[in-house]
Protein backbone atom coordinates (compact mmCIF):
# COMPACT_ATOMS: atom_id res chain seq x y z
CA UNK A 1 0.00 0.00 0.00
CA UNK A 2 1.34 3.39 -0.97
CA UNK A 3 1.51 6.21 1.55
CA UNK A 4 -1.41 8.64 1.37
CA UNK A 5 -0.50 11.85 -0.44
CA UNK A 6 -2.29 14.81 1.16
CA UNK A 7 -2.32 17.16 -1.80
CA UNK A 8 -5.17 19.62 -1.19
CA UNK A 9 -4.32 22.88 -2.98
CA UNK A 10 -3.47 25.59 -0.42
CA UNK A 11 -1.62 28.13 -2.55
CA UNK A 12 -4.67 30.10 -3.69
CA UNK A 13 -5.13 31.36 -7.22
CA UNK A 14 -1.95 31.15 -9.30
CA UNK A 15 -0.97 31.12 -12.94
CA UNK A 16 0.30 27.62 -13.64
CA UNK A 17 2.72 26.84 -16.44
CA UNK A 18 3.29 23.41 -17.87
CA UNK A 19 6.55 21.93 -16.64
CA UNK A 20 9.05 20.62 -19.17
CA UNK A 21 7.47 17.51 -20.67
CA UNK A 22 9.12 14.19 -21.46
CA UNK A 23 9.93 13.75 -25.14
CA UNK A 24 6.96 12.37 -27.06
CA UNK A 25 4.50 13.29 -24.30
CA UNK A 26 1.13 14.74 -25.43
CA UNK A 27 1.52 14.01 -29.12
CA UNK A 28 -2.23 13.97 -29.75
CA UNK A 29 -5.39 15.19 -28.02
CA UNK A 30 -6.43 13.13 -25.04
CA UNK A 31 -5.90 12.41 -21.40
CA UNK A 32 -2.47 11.97 -19.83
CA UNK A 33 -1.16 11.21 -16.34
CA UNK A 34 1.78 13.44 -15.48
CA UNK A 35 4.08 13.04 -12.48
CA UNK A 36 4.89 16.58 -11.40
CA UNK A 37 5.30 18.86 -8.40
CA UNK A 38 2.63 21.54 -8.13
CA UNK A 39 3.40 22.38 -4.50
CA UNK A 40 6.89 21.84 -3.04
CA UNK A 41 5.36 21.03 0.37
CA UNK A 42 3.43 18.13 -1.20
CA UNK A 43 6.13 16.86 -3.55
CA UNK A 44 5.50 14.76 -6.64
CA UNK A 45 1.92 13.81 -7.41
CA UNK A 46 0.02 12.46 -10.39
CA UNK A 47 -1.90 15.15 -12.26
CA UNK A 48 -4.47 14.47 -14.98
CA UNK A 49 -3.76 16.55 -18.08
CA UNK A 50 -6.52 17.00 -20.65
CA UNK A 51 -4.79 18.08 -23.83
CA UNK A 52 -6.94 19.39 -26.66
CA UNK A 53 -5.42 20.64 -29.90
CA UNK A 54 -8.60 22.43 -31.07
CA UNK A 55 -10.54 25.42 -29.75
CA UNK A 56 -12.91 23.04 -27.95
CA UNK A 57 -10.66 23.43 -24.92
CA UNK A 58 -12.03 26.97 -24.54
CA UNK A 59 -15.64 25.75 -24.81
CA UNK A 60 -14.92 23.32 -22.00
CA UNK A 61 -13.38 26.12 -19.93
CA UNK A 62 -16.53 28.27 -20.45
CA UNK A 63 -18.69 25.52 -18.92
CA UNK A 64 -17.31 26.13 -15.42
CA UNK A 65 -18.27 25.19 -12.81
CA UNK A 66 -18.57 21.60 -13.87
CA UNK A 67 -18.66 18.23 -12.20
CA UNK A 68 -15.88 15.85 -13.13
CA UNK A 69 -16.70 12.12 -13.15
CA UNK A 70 -14.70 8.97 -13.69
CA UNK A 71 -15.83 5.43 -14.40
CA UNK A 72 -14.04 2.27 -15.40
CA UNK A 73 -14.80 -0.69 -17.63
CA UNK A 74 -13.16 -3.84 -18.83
CA UNK A 75 -13.44 -4.65 -22.52
CA UNK A 76 -12.72 -8.16 -23.74
CA UNK A 77 -10.96 -8.51 -27.07
CA UNK A 78 -9.57 -11.45 -29.03
CA UNK A 79 -6.14 -10.55 -27.63
CA UNK A 80 -7.17 -10.20 -24.00
CA UNK A 81 -8.91 -7.67 -21.77
CA UNK A 82 -8.34 -3.92 -21.92
CA UNK A 83 -8.96 -1.81 -18.83
CA UNK A 84 -10.55 1.55 -19.62
CA UNK A 85 -11.09 4.70 -17.58
CA UNK A 86 -13.80 7.04 -18.87
CA UNK A 87 -13.59 10.69 -17.76
CA UNK A 88 -16.49 13.04 -18.35
CA UNK A 89 -17.65 16.52 -17.47
CA UNK A 90 -21.36 16.84 -16.73
CA UNK A 91 -23.20 19.52 -18.65
CA UNK A 92 -24.44 22.01 -16.04
CA UNK A 93 -27.41 22.93 -18.28
CA UNK A 94 -28.62 19.48 -19.39
CA UNK A 95 -29.19 16.64 -16.94
CA UNK A 96 -27.69 13.30 -18.00
CA UNK A 97 -25.53 14.92 -20.69
CA UNK A 98 -21.81 15.52 -20.77
CA UNK A 99 -19.96 18.36 -22.41
CA UNK A 100 -16.75 16.35 -22.81
CA UNK A 101 -15.81 12.68 -22.61
CA UNK A 102 -12.28 11.27 -22.61
CA UNK A 103 -11.04 7.69 -22.46
CA UNK A 104 -7.82 6.14 -21.23
CA UNK A 105 -7.21 2.49 -22.14
CA UNK A 106 -4.83 0.69 -19.78
CA UNK A 107 -2.68 -2.36 -20.39
CA UNK A 108 -3.53 -4.54 -17.39
CA UNK A 109 -0.48 -6.73 -18.10
CA UNK A 110 1.95 -3.83 -17.65
CA UNK A 111 2.49 -2.55 -14.10
CA UNK A 112 3.82 0.75 -15.48
CA UNK A 113 0.35 1.36 -16.98
CA UNK A 114 -1.35 0.57 -13.65
CA UNK A 115 1.03 2.39 -11.31
CA UNK A 116 -0.19 5.99 -11.94
CA UNK A 117 -3.75 4.90 -11.14
CA UNK A 118 -2.63 3.33 -7.86
CA UNK A 119 -0.79 6.55 -7.05
CA UNK A 120 -3.94 8.56 -7.87
CA UNK A 121 -5.87 6.25 -5.53
CA UNK A 122 -3.62 7.35 -2.69
CA UNK A 123 -4.00 11.09 -3.27
CA UNK A 124 -6.61 12.99 -1.27
CA UNK A 125 -7.35 15.19 -4.30
CA UNK A 126 -7.26 14.91 -8.07
CA UNK A 127 -5.80 17.85 -9.96
CA UNK A 128 -6.94 18.32 -13.55
CA UNK A 129 -5.18 20.67 -15.94
CA UNK A 130 -6.69 21.75 -19.28
CA UNK A 131 -3.96 22.35 -21.86
CA UNK A 132 -4.27 23.92 -25.32
CA UNK A 133 -2.40 23.15 -28.55
CA UNK A 134 0.47 25.45 -27.53
CA UNK A 135 0.86 23.45 -24.31
CA UNK A 136 -0.43 26.41 -22.28
CA UNK A 137 -2.52 25.85 -19.16
CA UNK A 138 -6.09 26.99 -19.83
CA UNK A 139 -7.62 25.74 -16.58
CA UNK A 140 -6.63 24.16 -13.27
CA UNK A 141 -9.14 22.28 -11.12
CA UNK A 142 -9.16 20.31 -7.91
CA UNK A 143 -11.61 17.54 -7.07
CA UNK A 144 -11.83 15.55 -3.87
CA UNK A 145 -10.68 12.00 -4.64
CA UNK A 146 -13.87 9.98 -4.42
CA UNK A 147 -13.18 7.98 -7.58
CA UNK A 148 -11.98 4.65 -6.12
CA UNK A 149 -9.13 4.06 -8.59
CA UNK A 150 -7.74 1.33 -6.34
CA UNK A 151 -10.91 -0.77 -6.75
CA UNK A 152 -10.74 -0.39 -10.54
CA UNK A 153 -7.08 -1.40 -10.64
CA UNK A 154 -7.80 -4.39 -8.35
CA UNK A 155 -10.48 -5.52 -10.79
CA UNK A 156 -8.09 -5.10 -13.73
CA UNK A 157 -5.41 -7.17 -11.96
CA UNK A 158 -7.87 -9.94 -10.98
CA UNK A 159 -8.70 -10.40 -14.67
CA UNK A 160 -5.38 -12.24 -14.95
CA UNK A 161 -2.88 -10.13 -16.86
CA UNK A 162 -1.58 -13.33 -18.52
CA UNK A 163 -4.71 -13.25 -20.70
CA UNK A 164 -3.28 -10.26 -22.59
CA UNK A 165 -1.46 -11.88 -25.49
CA UNK A 166 -0.78 -8.70 -27.50
CA UNK A 167 -1.86 -5.34 -26.08
CA UNK A 168 -1.26 -3.36 -29.29
CA UNK A 169 -3.60 -5.72 -31.19
CA UNK A 170 -6.09 -5.68 -28.30
CA UNK A 171 -6.04 -1.87 -28.39
CA UNK A 172 -6.49 -1.84 -32.16
CA UNK A 173 -9.54 -4.12 -31.87
CA UNK A 174 -10.91 -2.06 -28.98
CA UNK A 175 -10.55 1.18 -31.00
CA UNK A 176 -12.25 -0.40 -34.02
CA UNK A 177 -15.18 -1.98 -32.15
CA UNK A 178 -16.04 0.47 -29.36
CA UNK A 179 -17.05 4.09 -29.75
CA UNK A 180 -16.52 6.60 -26.97
CA UNK A 181 -20.27 7.27 -26.88
CA UNK A 182 -21.00 3.56 -26.36
CA UNK A 183 -18.45 3.30 -23.55
CA UNK A 184 -19.85 6.45 -21.93
CA UNK A 185 -23.38 4.98 -22.06
CA UNK A 186 -22.09 1.79 -20.36
CA UNK A 187 -20.41 3.78 -17.59
CA UNK A 188 -23.55 5.85 -17.00
CA UNK A 189 -25.68 2.69 -16.93
CA UNK A 190 -23.34 1.01 -14.43
CA UNK A 191 -23.36 4.13 -12.25
CA UNK A 192 -27.17 4.02 -11.98
CA UNK A 193 -27.17 0.35 -10.90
Amino acid sequence: MLKTCINKWTLGKVQLEMPPLPEGFMTHAGLYCLHTTLDKKVGTEVVIVLYEDTDFIYELKKAEPFKFNIGSLTINTSYGPVGVFIFYFDDPLQKDKSIAIFEKPVNIADYNHLKPWLELANQTHIHVILVNKLHEVVGFYEFENIYNFEKSVDIFIKLNPDLVSDFSKALEEYNKDYSLEYLYALVKKNRKM
